[in-house]
């Protein structure tokens, strides 16, 4: 069963898709508000336990920092074991100023306090593999978020004149990241002229070093951004 988060209550709360059970929680909100979510996650996770408690699930998994608390509740009133699913780090931090402090003090505090609390910890890297060592979590293991250089598909169809699509999808928190994506991309570019680029996902600042950069560069047309879309165009984003 997949819990999942419906902030615009439009969508079907039960469903079965490809056998898996899919439990839609009503709960109004916006997306992108940042910590402003955390006035309406608590009734998300009244709404999850409340579901919940008839299932006697044997393991939850608990994706990313802000659904831990879930976890370890549903693990204290039901004895199920809890996976800590942690595929980002410190992105709660993404605010500026005081509020920067105080989530990074908050999350840095609840993450230290609930990590060695689940009973497995799964996570993309070796630096939060270090990170939750220290922490002193249980069963730490490290499963990439990429595919290995070894792992490749052989003679791959493609048609004469395809073009590819390299793509950067969901929100944009350091411009520096995706000046970085822009540069090795303006370098296949000059190698391989059928290649474009797509960045989809709501910027966390000022959008016009991005544009420059493209425009000096005379790739316009081989760009596709986009910063705002709605979440029911992911698939075709994908």
């Amino acid at each position: 069963t997949v819990f999942a988060w419906d902030r615009e209550c439009k969508y079907p709360e039960q469903e079965i898709k490809q056998g898996i059970s899919i439990q839609r929680i009503h709960v109004k909100s916006t997306y992108g508000k940042g910590v402003f979510q955390a006035l309406a996650l608590p009734f998300f996770a009244l709404k999850v336990l409340l579901c919940s408690r008839k299932s006697n699930f044997a393991v939850v998994n608990c994706h990313d920092l802000e659904t831990l608390p879930i976890g370890l509740l549903m693990k204290k009133l039901y004895g199920c074991k809890v996976i800590f699913d942690a595929h980002e780090d410190t992105y709660w931090v993404v605010s500026n100023g005081l509020y920067r402090s105080l989530n990074l003090w908050f999350g840095s505090f609840s993450e230290k306090l609930m990590a060695k609390r689940a009973n497995y910890v799964l996570t993309v890297d070796d630096f939060q593999v270090v990170k939750y060592e220290k922490m002193k979590a249980k069963n730490i293991s490290m499963i990439r978020n990429f595919v290995e250089l070894g792992f490749t598909v052989s003679n791959p169809v493609r048609h004469q004149g395809d073009s590819i699509v390299i793509g950067r999808i969901g929100t944009m928190y350091d411009f520096a990241e995706i000046d970085l994506i822009l540069d090795a991309w303006i370098i296949l570019k000059a190698q391989h002229p059928n290649i474009r680029l797509l960045l989809a996902g709501y910027p966390l600042f000022d959008t016009e070093p991005i544009m420059r950069k493209i425009y000096d560069n005379s790739c316009n047309s081989d760009v596709d951004f986009i910063s705002k879309y709605s979440y029911s165009d992911l698939e075709k984003l994908y």
